[in-house]
Parts: C-alpha cells; structure tokens; sequence
C-alpha cells in the first residue's frame, strides 16, 4: 500500500462519502486513510486502488465509556512502515479534564500493537481533528482541559520519543500542514 504524494482532502472526503457503511476520516498520510466506521472498526484504505486493510482491534484499548480516543496515521522513514496511533484517556466529563492518557501503536507491516509512554499529564483532544503528519513525526493539539489547548504534543514515528511545542495563545482549534510547515 506504500504509495508517494498525496490526495486533496476534497478528493478523499468524496471518496469516503462514498463508502457503504458510515464511516469518518480520522487520519491520512501518503495517499493512504485511515477511517473509523461506526462500530469504531478502523480501516487503511488506498482511495485510489480502493485497497484496503482491517485494523486488528488493539488489546490494549481502554474501555469505552468514560474514556475519549484521538487517532493518528504516519509514517516511518526508517522502517518503511504505517503506523496508526490511538491516544486513549480518562476524563472528568463534570470537570473537563483529561488524565492518565495512554498511547498505543500499530505497526501495519508487522500487524501488531505495542503499549508506549504516556503523553504526561496532557491529552490529545480529538475534537480539534485529526493528528498532523509532518517531518516524520505527529502532532496533535493537546491540554489539561478537553476544550483548552495548551500545547502541541509530538511524537517522532522512528524513535517513538515525545516532544512538546508551546504554542501562543490561539483563538484556532486545528492544526494543519501548510506548505510543509506546522501551522494553527
């Protein structure tokens, strides 16, 4: 599925909007989606050969309720590798804060899951998109609060070591890749 370049995002949502059973785009990286359908089964999907591959279910996975998910896609230069990464954490629905956030990642070429560090006291917030893939690492907006950015937390895909990057004080909630530059 290895592939170079990259769709238009207008290009893939049409895609996607096409597919039998209602499903999200949840992250994307060299022409490759990664979607969640609605029984919360992720799939890798080639929007231009219409391949596609069934994520195994992590056995690692928090359970469900009270617990909020954000997805990422990237890839590793290193090892010629997808990986898919889930950011799963506890939160305070009353409060709002996020806690006790655990990272897992997939591995596609070897089809397994692996428990890493946890992002400290920080969570990804899923409600803000998608992780954005650039210079071979992720980056998701992240904070204490669920609706209070505060940081952009990163992982680098090929050592697999977080990093944070203070951000100003922003009136944006996303996170984009604009002409190969991090942007808000």
């Amino acid at each position: 599925m290895a592939m170079s370049g990259s769709l238009h995002d207008e290009i893939i949502k049409e895609i996607v909007s096409r597919m039998p059973v209602k499903s999200k785009i949840v992250g994307s990286c060299n022409n490759l989606v990664l979607v969640l359908n609605e029984e919360d089964v992720a799939f890798l999907i080639n929007p231009t050969t219409l391949e596609y591959r069934r994520i195994p279910n992590s056995p690692l996975a928090l359970p469900k309720h009270g617990t909020s998910t954000a997805y990422a896609l990237g890839y590793d230069f290193a090892s010629d590798d997808y990986k898919v990464i889930i950011c799963s954490y506890y939160r305070d629905v009353l409060e709002g804060y996020l806690y006790c956030t655990f990272v897992d990642v997939y591995y596609a070429i070897m089809d397994f899951w692996r428990r890493h560090e946890s992002i400290s006291h920080y969570g990804a917030i899923p409600i803000h998109g998608f992780g954005v893939f650039l210079n071979g690492a992720m980056h998701w907006l992240a904070g204490k609060k669920y609706y209070s950015p505060s940081v952009i937390v990163a992982v680098d895909l090929t050592n697999e070591k977080f990093f944070e990057v203070p951000i100003p004080t922003i009136t944006t909630t996303s996170l984009l890749c604009f002409y190969g530059i991090l942007a808000l």
